[in-house]
This record gives structure tokens, C-alpha cells and sequence, in this order.
């Protein structure tokens, strides 16, 4: 979509809920920027946020290999600011020691082991 949200005054943001590291990167990054922005929708689903961006309604700070094919990542470029560096680790309970368990640990691992 062709959509300008990042245009508005101020700028509509659909950001994770509270407490998430994410919401807190945005919030961090946009409170550091010149620009005036309000929290137009909040959700603990990604694809909560993705689909009111595609929407045109407010943008998101997600991790690029979230963002769909049908998004626009935006940036410096259209006076918005970086996003500091999200770190992600897994946390296991060590009595969790079933097949199904350990499968989707060590995908997990090496899934984000390839995007670092």
C-alpha cells in the first residue's frame, strides 16, 4: 500500500504492549526525536500491528525481517529515528525436555543464530 501515516502530525504509532522491549526501543528512540507522535493502537501481536499498518492507520517499529513484502520500511529519510539494537534470547525451563520441546528450541537457536 501506498499509505503516508508517517506524514501525519502527530505521528500515529501501533506499538507492542507495555512492558515489551520492543515498545520500549520505540518509545526511547521517538521521545529522543524532534517529532510529536501518539500511541494510536497497542498490541501483543505482531500480526496486530502489521495489519494496522497495512491498513494505513499508524506506523510500527518491527524487526526488518518482519515486515511483510507489501510494507514500506521507513526511516531517517522521511525524518523518523533509528531503532536502537533488539536483543532476543530464549529462556528455558530445564524440566522441558521433551522432542517436541528440544525441536523447537534448537530451530529457534539456529533460526536466530542465521539472522544475527
Amino acid at each position: 500500500p501506498n499509505h503516508v501515516a508517517w506524514q501525519t502530525d502527530p505521528l500515529p504509532v501501533a506499538l507492542f504492549e507495555p512492558g515489551c522491549a520492543a515498545r520500549m526501543n520505540v518509545l526511547q528512540a521517538l521521545g529522543g526525536a524532534d517529532r510529536s507522535y501518539r500511541c494510536t493502537y497497542s498490541s501483543a501481536s505482531l500480526l496486530g500491528l502489521v495489519a494496522v499498518v497495512q491498513a494505513g492507520l499508524a506506523v510500527a517499529g518491527l524487526a526488518q525481517r518482519s515486515v511483510p513484502p507489501s510494507l514500506r520500511i521507513i526511516g531517517a529519510n522521511e525524518g523518523l529515528p533509528a531503532l536502537p539494537d533488539l536483543e532476543i534470547g530464549i529462556l528455558r525451563n530445564p524440566l522441558s525436555t521433551t522432542p517436541a520441546v528440544d525441536r523447537l528450541h534448537d530451530f529457534l537457536r539456529r533460526d536466530l543464530a542465521q539472522q544475527a
